[in-house]
């Protein structure tokens, strides 16, 4: 039990709220246990007491178990820059990297206030292919926050598989 509502109520009210479980045909199994981590993830982050520093690191590093990615990053766009935040696994030692927003996918995520993903970045012009290869993600996926939350930034997984991160990891970013 979850915030005094049962783990299997909030994984139904899950579903209705949201149209891609239903199109993406997550009703059963692999999904349900899926729903079921974003929303323990989403309740640690509630109940936590931690500054917003401490919160983004946690969402990084659960985003990056939750999609068995790679590397977990926490990107704030800078004027014209997106900037490394926070990271977690093996973009660790990327921490402060800046990629253009005019050309990554991340800028564009957040111009177009919405979800990308690039299954494979050496084939995908969305993407700043330099950047890709130094930090050795060849599949990610990147989402802003609520457009109402202000914020300029987002989460992004990757992984140096392709193609590790599929349309059912599209919207775990957005959800945390």
């Amino acid at each position: 039990c979850l915030g005094g509502v049962d783990v299997a109520d909030q994984v139904r009210m899950a579903k209705s709220r949201w149209p891609w479980c239903r199109s993406m045909g997550m009703t059963t199994g692999r999904s349900t246990s899926h729903l079921r981590a974003i929303i323990r993830i989403q309740t640690e982050i509630a109940a936590s007491d931690l500054d917003a520093a401490a919160i983004m690191q946690l969402i990084a590093e659960r985003a990056q178990e939750l999609t068995r990615a790679n590397a977990g990053v926490i990107e704030l766009a800078e004027g014209e820059d997106m900037v490394y935040a926070v990271t977690s696994g093996e973009a660790t030692p990327y921490l402060g990297t800046r990629l253009k927003v005019a050309t990554s996918l991340s800028g564009l995520s957040v111009r177009e206030e919405r979800v990308l993903h690039s299954e494979d970045t050496t084939e995908d012009p969305r993407v700043d292919a330099v950047a890709c290869r130094r930090v050795n993600a060849r599949s990610m996926v990147f989402g802003p926050p609520s457009p109402r939350d202000g914020t300029l930034g987002g989460l992004k997984v990757h992984s140096p598989q392709t193609p590790h991160l599929r349309a059912a990891h599209v919207e775990a970013p957005r959800l945390l």
